[in-house]
């Protein structure tokens, strides 16, 4: 259990600590890079998570 909160977290991270070299690789502002992830976010809404989708046998 301690092994998944671990990785979790470190999943979570990555987009914060990649984010200056991923600004500076493609030379974009901050709210560029913030209109990107947002709009990551707002494509993925739709689409329900692997945890709420039910098996088609039940």
């Amino acid at each position: 259990m301690l092994g998944m909160a671990f990785l979790d977290e470190l999943i979570s991270g990555f987009p914060v600590v990649a984010l200056p070299l991923i600004r500076d690789d493609l030379s974009l502002s901050y709210t560029q890079v913030g209109l990107l992830f947002t709009a990551g976010q707002v494509s993925s809404a739709g689409r329900p998570s692997a945890s709420r989708r039910r098996p088609s046998w039940i």
